[in-house]
């Protein structure tokens, strides 16, 4: 039979008023299934084991400990079982209501999400406040997690007619409808949520509005949307607008819209500018790439990503001089570290500097993770010194025989001995 505790007194008085059912003895009581786990800050369940040790609903949120004991009884009566039979009283003359039923099958979490925001009326009864933001945003977080999308939406939007703030709606509006597909009920909901509240100028709605429009086709009007939000915008809001500022092409007014963050030495806007040289410079744009490099750098001297694609940029516009002093000066930062030592040299390879290249090469053999510059080495060597390039082929298939290049080389190399 399912173990339920039967009513009694307040839970922290004696044994006698708590009994197990089925029987008399209150020496007998075992451990309720564990049917309730806490979830977020909404409630928990505490099991004290052993004799004269009743179950307890305890409230951790300082909020929850501050309603009335009346609250409480209304959540007692609330978490009844139907047809669990009326009230009984204490010796106070109280009425008091059943105590819950806990069971595996049951699902009082929800129980408790819907009442726990529940107030009393005069009589005592417990009345549903449908109107009260918290009710409805708990009901919505609550149905959510167990994946009934549908009921969750309905909850929503119970919350948002009662006053919820709007970042908090927003951002569970995109958990509820993230898909791209979804997006476009989504942006009816910002809409109507902005229309309502007069949010046309704020950034964090803009943010999410932009957002949603983007994923419809709609890309050059969410940058509109973005540029007319001018209360309260952050960091963040800006190196979103910059980032689709890139993606639509206009790359020098993404740069501007970041410059001032970037030397405010904001982080985060320091790695936004970063990605916008980086998209300028896959769109062949040189010299906005170049420039945007440039003042990353200025604020952010050994940025590695900012020197590296400066450095290829370089490169690929021309300037093959600045590109190898370039790599010349991240080899002299990180002499410890091979993956750069080895693309160092590989740069100075290919522009004619053989030799440079190739003490690069043995400086990045004596770090750790230096296989790639054996190989190049190697490879570098088989013209001059096949020896020393096969003993290199050698001892990396002794560690790695999968390598195909280093395969390719070796047996290239032994078939033009046998000619």
């Amino acid at each position: 039979m399912p173990w339920r505790l039967l009513p009694g007194r307040a839970a922290g008085t004696t044994s006698s008023s708590w009994r197990a059912s089925g029987s008399m003895n209150s020496a007998r009581i075992r451990r309720p299934p564990t049917g309730w786990g806490g979830h977020g800050s909404l409630a928990r369940r505490d099991c004290w084991r052993g004799r004269h040790r009743p179950l307890r609903v305890t409230w951790p949120d300082p909020a929850w400990t501050a309603r009335s004991t009346n609250s409480r009884v209304s959540l007692r009566r609330a978490t009844a079982m139907p047809g669990s039979g009326s009230t009984t009283r204490d010796t106070s003359g109280r009425t008091r209501g059943w105590h819950p039923t806990w069971s595996h099958g049951s699902r009082p979490m929800e129980v408790v999400t819907r009442h726990s925001c529940a107030d009393a009326s005069p009589s005592g009864t417990p009345t549903r406040r449908p109107e009260r933001g918290d009710y409805s945003l708990a009901l919505c977080d609550q149905l959510m997690a167990e994946g009934r999308s549908d009921e969750a939406l309905a909850a929503w939007q119970g919350a948002s007619a009662a006053g919820v703030p709007a970042s908090a709606l927003l951002m569970r509006l995109l958990s509820l409808l993230p898909e791209a597909e979804e997006a476009r009920r989504r942006l009816e909901l910002i809409e109507k949520l902005v229309r309502e509240r007069g949010l046309e100028k704020e950034a964090v709605s803009a943010w999410y509005r932009a957002h949603a429009l983007e994923q419809v086709g709609r890309a050059a009007e969410a940058e509109r949307v973005l540029s007319d939000a001018v209360e309260g915008r952050s960091s963040a809001i800006d190196r979103a607008h910059a980032s689709l500022l890139g993606r639509l092409g206009r790359d020098m007014e993404a740069v501007e819209r970041l410059r001032s963050w970037v030397s405010a030495g904001n982080p985060d806007a320091v790695e936004a500018l970063t990605e916008v040289a980086d998209g300028a410079a896959q769109r062949g744009k040189w010299s906005v790439a170049l420039m945007s490099y440039d003042h990353v750098l200025e604020h952010a001297p050994n940025h590695e990503r900012a020197l590296r694609n400066r450095a290829l940029t370089q490169w690929r516009a021309g300037h093959r001089d600045l590109a190898l002093e370039g790599w010349r000066d991240l080899a002299g930062r990180w002499p410890g570290r091979s993956d750069v030592l080895n693309d160092a040299a590989l740069f100075l390879w290919v522009g004619g500097q053989a030799r440079e290249a190739r003490g690069l090469w043995e400086q990045a053999l004596e770090q750790p993770g230096g296989e790639d510059a054996a190989e190049n080495l190697a490879v570098s060597l088989l013209a001059s010194d096949p020896v020393r390039a096969q003993e290199l082929l050698g001892s990396l298939l002794d560690t790695n025989p999968t390598r195909d290049r280093a395969l390719y080389h070796v047996h290239r190399t032994r078939r033009a001995s046998l000619r």
